[in-house]
C-alpha cells in the first residue's frame, strides 16, 4: 500500500511531502516471517550525555541523516507483496522483497545490525551501558575525537575533525548507505541550539503545543 505522509521539522515547521510503499507488517507471522524485531534508540538522557560531551571535548557537532534507511538492509527471509495499483510492471502484481521496506517487521532491527556493524568496522566503540552511544578516539585526545548518538535513522554526530568525519561518512560508507547533514540540529522532537562555545539551548515548543492542541481536542469533544 501506498502512505501519504507530511513530514515536520522540531520547530512545527513543513519539511517535505512524503510517499512510501508500506508492506503489511500485520500480515506477518512470527517464526516463519520475521524471528527478531527490537532495535534500540537515543533516549532523552543520552542527549544530555552526547552535548556534555561535546562541549567537555570542544567537538564540532551536526546531525546526519540516512536517506530511506531501512531500504539499506537486506531482508532475512523470503516475503512477497501485492504491488498498489499504478505500480504494477508489464502485468505482474506481486514482487520479492530484497530490501526491508517500511511496514515489514524485523525493518528496524535489520537496519539497526547492519548499521551498527558497519560503524564498528569502521573502529567506532559501543557504549555497554547506552547501545547507541558510539565513540571514536585515535591517538587520545590529541587526535581524532568522534563521538555519534543514533536514533533510527538520524546520528548526532560530534568531531574534532569534521573533514576526517565527512570522508567517511560521504566516501567509505557510501558504499553501504548514502547519508546527508540535516539542514537542522534537532533530535527526538528537540530543537538543539548551540549559542556559544559552553552553552546548547533545548527547546520542545512544537512538542509541548502538540500535547496541549490534543487535550483541548479531547475536552471540547469527550468521549461518550
Amino acid at each position: 500500500m501506498l502512505v501519504y505522509q507530511l513530514k515536520v521539522l522540531s520547530d512545527g515547521t513543513l519539511d517535505k511531502y512524503k510517499c512510501r510503499a508500506v508492506f503489511k507488517g500485520f500480515t506477518q507471522i512470527f517464526g516463519r516471517d520475521f524471528w527478531e524485531v527490537f532495535a534500540p534508540v537515543g533516549q532523552v538522557t543520552s542527549q544530555k550525555l552526547f552535548y556534555f560531551c561535546v562541549l567537555y571535548y570542544c567537538l564540532i557537532d551536526f546531525n546526519v541523516d540516512v536517506k530511506s534507511a531501512y531500504l539499506q538492509a537486506e531482508i532475512d527471509t523470503e516475503l512477497w507483496v501485492k504491488l498498489p495499483p499504478g505500480l504494477e510492471t508489464n502485468d505482474f502484481k506481486y514482487a520479492k522483497l530484497n530490501k526491508a521496506i517500511p511496514g515489514v517487521r524485523q525493518g528496524a532491527n535489520l537496519w539497526w545490525v547492519k548499521f551498527t556493524k558497519i560503524i564498528k568496522d569502521h573502529g567506532f566503540t559501543q557504549n555497554r551501558v547506552e547501545p547507541c552511544f558510539f565513540y571514536y578516539f585515535k591517538n587520545g585526545v590529541a587526535g581524532v575525537i568522534c563521538i555519534m548518538l543514533i536514533h533510527t535513522d538520524n546520528v548526532s554526530v560530534g568531531t574534532n575533525n569534521k573533514p576526517w568525519f565527512e570522508k567517511l561518512a560521504y566516501g567509505t560508507w557510501s558504499e553501504f548507505f548514502t547519508c546527508e547533514e540535516a539542514a537542522r540540529a534537532s533530535s527526538l522532537g528537540i530543537s538543539v541550539v548551540r549559542k556559544n562555545e559552553n552553552t546548547f539551548e533545548f527547546d520542545q515548543t512544537a512538542y509541548i503545543d502538540k500535547l496541549v492542541m490534543k487535550y483541548e481536542l479531547e475536552e471540547s469533544n469527550p468521549k461518550p
